[in-house]
């Protein structure tokens, strides 16, 4: 869920411009049809906006997800969720290995302990 909810969907459509939390932005719009009953995981409809900074660089500064309530006791009510990421927001800084640690391929095929890869713990 938490990805679903932090990526905007290919079809989505710009809604409006707008200012978020005091930051020129986008508002982003898509519907999501919702998967049938008997599916692997069932999950309502949903009505997706993501705010997106304009300018550069631009940024996800929060994402909304509106849906019918699929608990009984509000059953057909509208449940509204925020992924607000917009507060004490800090410039990205891509994180570096430590000196003297160096990356290697990893090998193909099964794991295997023991083998390719040394176990932690016995």
């Amino acid at each position: 869920m938490p990805y679903r909810m932090s990526t905007i969907d290919g079809n989505a459509d710009l809604n409006k411009t707008e200012t978020y939390d005091g930051v020129s932005s986008q508002n982003w719009y898509a519907y999501r049809p919702g998967s049938a009953p008997g599916a692997h995981m069932q999950y309502a409809a949903q009505q997706m906006h993501w705010h997106v900074a304009t300018g550069s660089p631009n940024y996800l500064l929060a994402s909304e997800c509106i849906e019918v309530t699929g608990m009984p006791q509000y059953k057909g009510k509208l449940q509204h969720g925020t992924r607000d990421f917009s507060a004490n927001r800090t410039a990205f800084k891509e994180r570096a290995l430590p000196d003297g640690v160096k990356c290697t391929e990893a090998p193909s095929g099964p794991h295997r302990v023991g083998t390719e890869f040394m176990a932690l713990f016995k």
